[in-house]
């Protein structure tokens, strides 16, 4: 096209007709411009069909990212409140002059051991972390699910914000006390992961593990571990709301 454009020119020259030259000299430059517009258009198109399958891969990531995390802050928020409801069992028990349990107390022997437990979910973040330091966040062309993605995090930071501060008072508050006033190997529940190395033995010591009952040191302690405990199962709650919903716009836009 282009050379035959250029014969026209060149015969256009030989005849020493300048308009007619110049009527073909813009066609040909009209023509190498929509040559370059098509072109232009053509690499638009390309680079948003691999833009497309770069944000459907990511979803497809973060998709599976999530669902993995869903199962396990379900199951956090199970162990929370299996933990908030063990050391609340132990609250009748409590008072000046306490209505002491047998030696066997379940209660009392799953109360101390929750009194120990930190328990807390770590989420998988890998995939939103990538997608953050690359800035390939902005390949998700929906805003509202980039925002719930920027929601999850923060609700995520804030639960492991409450469960550090339950390991926090364990530590500097808890063990210290129980350590000064009971036997821990006679007082734990029969719980693997706690007392696997005690199973079946006791301490040849002797002491009455449950006068902590009668102490308000104690109560306040149990009372503040039951807060945090219901303050965590309420954060993994809001997790998990989250992570279903941001899980529902992911699959609604993948269709």
């Amino acid at each position: 096209m282009i050379r035959f454009f250029r014969n026209l020119r060149q015969n256009a020259l030989q005849s020493g007709n300048r308009g007619k030259y110049l009527k073909y000299a813009i066609g040909e430059i009209v023509l190498v411009v929509i040559g370059i517009l098509i072109a232009l258009q053509i690499n638009k198109w390309d680079e948003n069909i691999k833009a497309n399958n770069e944000e459907k891969a990511i979803l497809n990531r973060l998709q599976q990212e999530l669902s993995n995390n869903a199962e396990g802050i379900q199951n956090a928020i199970e162990k929370h409140e299996e933990i908030a409801d063990n050391l609340s069992s132990m609250l009748p028990l409590l008072g000046p002059n306490p209505q002491l349990p047998s030696e066997d107390s379940t209660t009392f022997k799953e109360g101390i051991t929750e009194m120990l437990n930190a328990y807390y979910y770590n989420p998988q973040t890998s995939v939103r972390k990538t997608i953050n330091n690359t800035g390939k966040i902005g390949l998700i062309k929906d805003q509202n699910l980039q925002f719930l993605i920027s929601e999850i995090t923060a609700a995520e930071e804030a639960y492991l914000a409450t469960t550090g501060l339950t390991t926090t008072y364990l530590q500097n508050n808890i063990v210290p006390y129980l350590n000064s006033r009971i036997l821990i190997m006679n007082s734990t529940a029969a719980i693997p992961t706690v007392t696997e190395d005690f199973e079946g033995k006791q301490s040849t010591f002797t002491n009455n593990s449950y006068r902590v009952l009668s102490e308000y040191e104690f109560e306040n302690m149990l009372s503040a571990k039951i807060v945090l405990a219901k303050q965590s199962a309420n954060a993994a709650t809001e997790i998990a709301d989250l992570y279903s919903e941001c899980i529902a716009k992911i699959r609604e836009t993948l269709n």
